[in-house]
């Protein structure tokens, strides 16, 4: 086998596949070590990037400032700037230094106002689980994943209760969702199966059917990008950031194997440039959310890069 042209040819690509690949540079640094960043949202009103802190349970400013806390992990943040809301969810997990043991398994959904940091609404989660990642539409309706045992709910403006849309067993492990230009569709990276299309008029759901060569498991964040898909796919073999066109028949790897790349979680569009989370410091905990005992503190940054280039 090692003769075969067949066998060159792969080791060729697993050799490319270790190339340093970044078109990124660093937007600002987060000064405290160890927040296990996981995402980060924008307001174009007052310029500010808010950053999600599972360790501290807290969402902080780009300038270390703390902007509101929560009882548990902080993971998904969006800004509704119409409303003037900052999106979160909050749930239990064994990384957070405050959670108590006694509230494993709860998660909500919070609003914060987008200008004081007070807390508004707060929507307990119906099932157990993580309430992990979220997404908004122009009419306010806001998008929510369960990752751990999968299921997909949508709360109406106004509603004090969060509507389940996919059938239990459908999602194994659904991430960040994303909406269509027009907002008919809603699309689902699952951590284990790829990319779903929710019709949201009848919930029907479609798997994205890639090329041969394109992976689709591993995928934290998506985003929608003219007729691209962004990535951060962290669960392979590098993580990486990448782009699929929207018939997911071609890919180009923007970031992947440099060493500040760490695991990457999630990012924000701003315009025409992309922010990303870098080195979240997730792979620093073992199973059980406690700090390797050789690790050092982590540095987190948010890099940038622009879209196309």
């Amino acid at each position: 086998m090692r003769e075969s042209a067949e066998f060159s040819a792969l080791v060729r690509k697993i050799d490319d596949n270790r190339k340093p690949i970044t078109h990124a540079i660093t937007a600002f640094t987060l000064a405290e070590r160890d927040l296990i960043p996981e995402d980060i949202a924008y307001d174009s009103k007052t310029r500010r990037f808010f950053v999600s802190s599972v360790r501290k349970g807290m969402i902080l400013t780009a300038d270390g400032k703390q902007f509101a806390r929560a009882d548990w992990s902080v993971f998904a943040l969006r800004v509704d700037a119409p409303r003037r809301i900052l999106w979160a969810t909050t749930a239990w997990i064994e990384h957070c230094e405050r959670c108590e043991a006694a509230d494993e398994g709860k998660s909500s959904l919070l609003a914060f106002d987008l200008d004081s940091g007070a807390l508004k609404r707060r929507i307990e989660s119906p099932v157990k689980g993580v309430l992990g990642d979220l997404t908004i539409g122009r009419n306010g309706d806001v998008y929510v994943s369960e990752g751990l045992h999968g299921a997909l709910f949508r709360l109406r403006p106004g509603s004090s209760e969060l509507e389940r849309l996919d059938v239990p067993g459908e999602l194994p492990s659904p991430q960040t969702p994303a909406l269509s230009t027009d907002e008919k569709t809603l699309y689902i990276p699952d951590y284990l199966r790829g990319i779903a299309a929710m019709d949201l008029g009848t919930h029907a759901v479609r798997w994205l059917q890639p090329a041969d060569n394109i992976a689709l498991s591993g995928i934290d964040g998506l985003y929608v990008s003219g007729d691209s898909f962004l990535a951060v796919q962290n669960g392979t073999t590098p993580p990486r950031l990448i782009r699929f066109s929207k018939d997911l028949q071609k890919q180009e790897a923007l970031e992947a194997n440099w060493p500040g790349l760490g695991d990457p979680t999630h990012g924000v569009i701003v315009g025409n440039e992309f922010y990303f989370i870098a080195n979240s410091g997730w792979s620093e905990y073992d199973q059980h959310g406690k700090k390797k005992a050789e690790s050092a503190p982590v540095e987190s940054t948010i890099r940038k890069f622009v879209i196309g280039k």
